[in-house]
């Protein structure tokens, strides 16, 4: 019953905090990144069998807090750099901070309390679906917007050239989105 008002609330919070502190693509990317990442947990907890108490409750909410860390940060690094300079540099980040925290969590899969046994479930899942999501997620959408021009980067593809001309800028971004998008079909026209 409270779920999904603390749930939206949080993620406005979320949006307006990273609207504030970085562009507006980054915390559109983000907050719909946190949206799908709830839906999912949501969807996952149901199908392990957790039922809605008070701890995955505080999990769920919690969720939007710990992986919002992930996101944001290959967010930022895909969206204003490049998609192989964000995930060959942030995404290792994400990977050992990930990593880091599931160790932590796993003690409490040994214990015999059904509390702690809900929170391990919930909070490992966050963690994965964070992860995931930041290191497969961020990284592909983000690479189909630099392969069409303009639209994911916004104005600034035009810069004024010697003379008073406009020029259109053939940039580095353009044609790396292009040919990994020309490998990915012959890739899978190829069958591998």
């Amino acid at each position: 019953m409270f779920l999904f008002p603390s749930l939206f609330y949080t993620l406005i919070s979320v949006f307006l905090v990273c609207t504030i502190l970085t562009t507006l693509r980054t915390s559109l990317l983000v907050s719909l990144s946190m949206v799908l990442l709830d839906v999912t947990l949501i969807g996952l907890s149901s199908s392990l069998g957790v039922k809605l108490s008070f701890v995955s409750f505080i999990c769920v909410i919690m969720s939007v807090g710990l992986s919002v860390d992930y996101l944001l940060h290959m967010a930022h690094a895909v969206l204003e750099h490049d998609v192989e300079t964000g995930v060959r540099t942030t995404g290792i980040s994400v990977f050992k901070g990930a990593g880091t925290t599931m160790l932590g969590v796993c003690v409490l899969s040994q214990t015999s309390s059904a509390g702690f046994r809900t929170f391990f479930t919930m909070l490992s899942a966050t963690v994965g679906l964070g992860a995931g999501y930041s290191m497969i997620w961020i990284p592909v959408v983000g690479g189909v917007g630099e392969g069409v021009k303009g639209w994911w980067k916004g104005r600034g593809n035009e810069r004024v050239g010697s003379g008073g001309r406009k020029d259109k800028r053939e940039g580095e971004e353009g044609r790396r989105g292009f040919e990994v998008t020309k490998l990915l079909r012959k890739g899978v026209r190829e069958g591998g």
